[in-house]
């Protein structure tokens, strides 16, 4: 059913507020359902996150502390070798990547020279 020509621009103007209206509405809803969504993603992350940085420190704890069990008896065996080996390794794990130089003299007056030029072209082109 149509309205008489004369009030017609009038009764579409009144429609197309109620459609303007309507639309806002639901474009809001949208946004209340977008934003919460996205706050409820965020909320799941950082307790995802936070989840998974507990078990972590938890379970390094654990395996610290068994490997301090497990060290608690060698050093028992060999007191005056576990201190010397535990050095090592860190101090093998530590120069991994280092160039090492083993000199073994013994009364004598050589003199040494080293040629460090490749290492210094080495550091200078990283």
């Amino acid at each position: 059913m149509h309205p008489p020509t004369k009030v017609a621009p009038e009764y579409e103007k009144v429609i197309a507020a109620i459609q303007t209206r309507q639309a806002k509405v639901l474009q809001a809803r949208a946004d209340d359902i977008r934003t919460n969504a996205l706050a409820e993603a965020q909320a799941v992350t950082l307790t995802n996150r936070a989840s998974a940085e507990g078990i972590a420190r938890e379970v390094g704890a654990l395996a610290q502390a068994a490997l301090f069990k497990n060290q608690i008896p060698a050093f028992e065996t060999a007191p005056s070798v576990y201190p010397e080996r535990t050095y090592l390794q860190t101090f093998a794990r530590a120069t991994a990547n280092a160039r090492k130089y083993i000199l073994l003299t013994t009364n004598t007056h050589d003199v040494l020279t080293f040629d460090l030029q490749e290492s210094m072209r080495r550091a200078c082109s990283t």
